[in-house]
């Protein structure tokens, strides 16, 4: 065999050694990332014949369990891809359905929305032009009777909220002292309470006496009033 033959059988040996060593190295990597704890003199071994420190070793399990999980991941995915593609195909079926049921929908509903439009237009006219009839009547008569009629009812109607707005506080007053006539500790003050809720509930009787008639009239006015705004409106 001659010299050159010789240094590379060598090259060869030493080549397949230090891939052994690597072998050895990564099986160390791959049995510390499953939890296992290998001998410590094999730990120190396989460190130095591969020129490892420990913090490498410490490095390549920490990025040996960050690549199994990417890859346990990676593999995740093939199995439900045909599920992935129809749940696709789903998808684009139902929004299908959906713009053909919008659009069935906006076939069905522009035609009301157009009349809408049309019979809203026509109320607005038709209610300028019962504004403009009743603003347009000259007819002395039929104003006097309004005028009169309109004055008498709004009288009327403020003095009938002034009487249930007065009827309201005063309730409100008489119930405090009936209450307070129960809860003194004086018999004076309590007679002075009980007298006082008195005084306010014939006063409240007083009042609601006046309203039926007053609502009468008030329910009478109204109907006149109506009437006369019926006239103005004839041409």
């Amino acid at each position: 065999m001659n010299l050159t033959s010789t240094l590379d059988s060598i090259s060869q040996r030493l080549e397949e050694r230090r891939a052994g060593k690597w072998s050895e190295y990564r099986k160390l990597v791959a049995l510390v990332c499953d939890g296992k704890e290998p001998d410590a003199d094999r730990i120190a071994s396989v460190l130095a014949d591969n020129e490892r420190t420990l913090d490498e070793l410490r490095h390549d399990v920490q990025l040996l369990a960050k690549r199994r999980k990417l890859r346990i991941d990676m593999d995740a995915a093939p199995p439900l891809e045909s599920e992935r593609l129809k749940v696709e195909q789903l998808i684009v079926d139902g929004e299908k359905q959906l713009e053909a049921i919008i659009e069935t929908h906006r076939q069905k509903m522009s035609p009301l929305y157009a009349r809408r439009f049309d019979l809203n237009q026509i109320r607005k006219i038709a209610q300028q032009a019962q504004d403009d009839l009743r603003s347009s009547c000259e007819d002395r008569e039929i104003l006097a009777r309004f005028e009169s009629v309109n004055e008498e009812l709004t009288e009327l109607t403020n003095e009938q909220g002034k009487i249930q707005a007065d009827i309201k506080q005063m309730k409100i007053w008489m119930d405090g002292d009936r209450h307070e006539s129960k809860i003194t500790a004086f018999a004076s003050e309590a007679m002075r309470f009980t007298e006082r809720a008195d005084e306010y509930e014939a006063k409240i009787a007083g009042l609601q006496e006046k309203l039926p008639a007053l609502n009468a009239r008030i329910e009478e006015l109204s109907r006149q009033l109506n009437q006369i705004e019926l006239e103005l409106l004839e041409p």
